[in-house]
């Protein structure tokens, strides 16, 4: 079908499917699936039990503009993994343009997402919930529980995220508000990620608790002196190489903190400053 020829994967309905004709069109199928890159081991990368889907007919007739104003999916189940060369399995079709789909809203019941990424020793395994969005007509938030290995650590997840859609733009901000736990550590962050899937940027305000820095190597990746108990709560960003923790207040030990660092690296050395 299109879907395939598309993409240059396989997509199946195994299942009854169904149109209701008008205005607003609706198309449901039950028992859908959606091939996975050749190079994975995995032979399918999405799948429903199923899928509602809403679309503008004016626009496709007159404009030749598909507009889906919702998508409505129960048990989907999407596995993203990154593979050889660090393609991940979500780059697909064509790449030279744009689709011409407008997508509005994605409601989620009991779905389950899976990203893999084998050079980083991560997997991350995830149950999505569609939440109520804050305005009328507002793509619905999604809730987020799950557990896996975050750089070979295992650690555990759980909070809220903008609608999977916004995924899809990978120049624009993604907002979260997320507690991790990696044994004795804890971190929550909120704030805004640049290109999730590959975490190019953020600009998150992060609080951290836990035995000793030494131990927050798993969540941040940046290897910390041994310290006193402690509890952080700053500014946390990138610029290229350099790390910063801005504005922090909190106890190390018994002692207050407040101030600012940042950790460069790409060097034989990691540099660190504070102040």
């Amino acid at each position: 079908g299109r879907a395939s020829a598309a993409t240059e994967r396989e997509f199946r309905i195994d299942g009854d499917h169904d149109v209701d004709l008008g205005r607003i069109t609706t198309i449901r199928a039950s028992a859908l699936r959606f091939g996975n890159a050749p190079w994975s081991k995995e032979p399918v990368m999405a799948s429903a039990d199923h899928a509602e889907m809403d679309v503008e007919v004016w626009p496709l007739i007159f404009r030749r503009e598909t507009r889906i104003p919702e998508i409505r999916l129960t048990k989907p189940y999407l596995r993203l993994e990154s593979g050889p060369d660090r393609k991940g399995n979500w780059v697909f079709g064509k790449q030279d343009g744009e689709s011409g789909m407008v997508f509005r809203r994605l409601w989620i019941d009991d779905g389950q997402l899976q990203f893999l990424d084998a050079a980083r020793k991560t997997d991350i395994d995830v149950q999505l919930d569609s939440a109520p969005p804050s305005k009328t007509g507002g793509a619905p938030p999604v809730d987020i529980e799950g557990k896996g290995h975050w750089t070979g650590s295992p650690f555990t997840l759980k909070g809220r995220a903008e609608s999977l859609l916004e995924l899809r733009n990978a120049d624009q901000p993604y907002r979260i508000d997320l507690r991790a736990a990696a044994g004795p550590t804890r971190a929550h962050a909120r704030g805004t990620l640049l290109d999730p899937l590959r975490l190019r940027d953020f600009d998150v305000k992060l609080m951290l608790t836990g035995q000793t820095l030494e131990h927050l190597y798993p969540l941040i990746g940046i290897a910390m002196p041994p310290t006193p108990p402690y509890r952080l709560d700053g500014r946390f960003t990138r610029d290229n190489d350099t790390w910063h923790y801005d504005g922090f207040t909190g106890e190390v030990g018994d002692s207050d903190l407040s101030g600012s660092a940042s950790i460069t690296v790409g060097r034989d050395r990691p540099l660190l400053k504070a102040n």
